[in-house]
Parts: structure tokens; sequence; C-alpha cells
């Protein structure tokens, strides 16, 4: 698989996610639809890594690994980075 089909993969993913949330939020169950929003979050985190070009970190807080390549990401996600 290229980076890009990777980087989509995570994206497809992360939107699948939703699926969960949706479901777990009907039933009242809002600890895991907690839970499979930052799962979401961080799928889609390391898609945006991953469609710039660079590995994926193996740890679920990437903000640093972010910031790092920051020069690298689309104008969309730096001027957002900072939030």
């Amino acid at each position: 698989m290229t980076n890009k089909k990777l980087g989509e993969d995570y994206k497809l993913r992360a939107k699948g996610r939703w699926v969960a949330v949706e479901a777990l939020y009907k039933a009242a169950l809002y600890a895991d639809v907690i839970r499979e929003c930052q799962e979401s979050c961080e799928l889609a985190l390391k898609g945006i890594i991953r469609n710039a070009g660079h590995a994926v970190p193996l740890v679920h807080d990437v903000s640093k690994d972010l910031q790092d390549i920051k020069e690298d990401l689309p104008n969309i996600v730096q001027s957002k980075l900072d939030r």
C-alpha cells in the first residue's frame, strides 16, 4: 500500500468510528462515545501525517509530531495547529 492509500485508510477508519459513536450515543453509553471520538481524532490526525509523507508515530498523542512536520502539512491544518 502506498503512503497515499494508507493515509486514506486512516481517514476511512476515522469516519467509520462515527457509525459506532451514533449507536453508542443512542444507547446512552457516553463514556464509550468519548472513547470512540478520541479514537476517531487520533486516526484522522495520523492520516494527515501519513498524507504529508511521514511515518505515523506509535503513540496516541501526535501533537508534538504534527508540530515537528508543520511545514509539510496542508495550509488549513497549519492554520489550526496551535488550537
